[in-house]
């Protein structure tokens, strides 16, 4: 008995997932020595949707439902498993375009580069400036910050 049918877009991504085993795979050692993505591998995962799961089709997102996410999730996870945290990092967020000001959603989610960053840590200062805030602080470290 099936008890999840997922959407096309899960199925193109996860095909697109599988078709990227082996290069994930090779760089599952640089991925391990410099504790982030190659930036080719990065780029490769941005082009393919999985930085942006939930973002919503009409900012240009596959806006998948939250069992088709947790099964893209769980392949690259399955795959290696650094790849599969920051996806699940990154796109956990994304939804969240669909509560913004559909002019702010537009500039943060249109682009296929978007990434979010995760950081579990008390609230930072932010500063408006041109163009958008300065976050200041001291942060040991970020899920997905070099790529964000």
């Amino acid at each position: 008995m099936e008890i999840h049918q997922f959407s096309p877009a899960t199925e193109e991504i996860l095909a697109g997932v599988r078709a990227l085993e082996p290069e994930i795979q090779r760089a599952a050692g640089a991925i391990e020595s410099e504790r982030h993505l190659p930036d080719d591998l990065a780029h490769t995962l941005m082009q393919a949707g999985i930085f942006r799961m939930g973002v919503p089709r009409v900012y240009g997102g596959p806006e998948l439902d939250p069992m088709g996410q947790v099964r893209v999730v769980e392949e690259l996870s399955r795959i290696e498993g650094s790849v599969g945290w920051l996806s699940m990092i990154s796109s956990a967020g994304s939804f969240l375009a669909a509560f913004l000001e559909p002019s702010v959603a537009q500039r943060l989610f249109a682009a296929p580069e978007s990434v979010l960053a995760g950081n579990l840590r008390p609230p930072q200062r932010a500063d408006a400036v041109d163009g958008g805030y300065r976050v200041s602080g001291h942060f040991r470290f970020g899920s997905g910050c070099h790529h964000a």
